[in-house]
């Protein structure tokens, strides 16, 4: 037997992930023509990137996510739009609710100390509440409602890992209950 080749450093963030009967509605979501969609397993809202990461280095991580005191957070999306940059199309809420940018900011203070430069860095951006439907969007597509408003309360925080080759994309390395301070997350 040969040796294992060693794991290589991928990119890391944070995410909310969508309860079962969430995930189903957003993922039966209409995509403009052209676009392609994330597969369901993939959606989530991602409150925080943590750039590239070694895999040693993922329970210093969890361990610094343990020790922030937050409860779980009600995530409502109402909306698709397009993101021009990132040629996405996204579900949003209608009105921002400041309980999941508050989340992603406790988990950014609790995580600088671990990451560093490179949090701050993808903190420049102001943080808007969304998750992607479909990418490579065609064009602009005007914005339109959802079929029905999409709402599930977030228990917990997840560790992912991103950049894997296969159809499913994210890798989930880690998972931090909400409002159970100091309780043990599961690999």
């Amino acid at each position: 037997m040969g040796a294992e080749a060693p794991l290589r450093p991928q990119r890391h963030f944070l995410a909310l992930a969508p309860d079962a009967p969430a995930r189903a509605a957003l993922a039966a979501e209409p995509c403009p023509d052209g676009a392609r969609p994330v597969p369901a397993a993939d959606l989530h809202v991602t409150l925080l990137f943590l750039g590239t990461l070694a895999p040693e280095r993922e329970p210093d991580v969890l361990q610094a996510m343990r020790a922030v005191p937050a409860g779980a957070v009600r995530v409502r999306f109402d909306r698709l739009e397009c993101w021009a940059g990132p040629r996405a199309w996204v579900a949003v809420p209608a009105v921002e609710e400041r309980s999941v940018a508050d989340l992603a900011e406790a988990f950014a203070a609790a995580l600088l100390p671990l990451v560093g430069d490179r949090l701050t860095a993808a903190r420049k951006l102001p943080f808007r509440t969304h998750l992607t439907i479909a990418r490579r969007v065609p064009g602009a597509p005007a914005p339109t409602s959802l079929a029905a408003p999409v709402e599930w309360q977030a228990r917990e925080v997840l560790l992912m890992a991103s950049g894997l080759p296969g159809p499913t994309r994210y890798s989930r390395r880690g998972v931090v209950p909400l409002g159970l301070r100091g309780a043990a997350g599961s690999r």
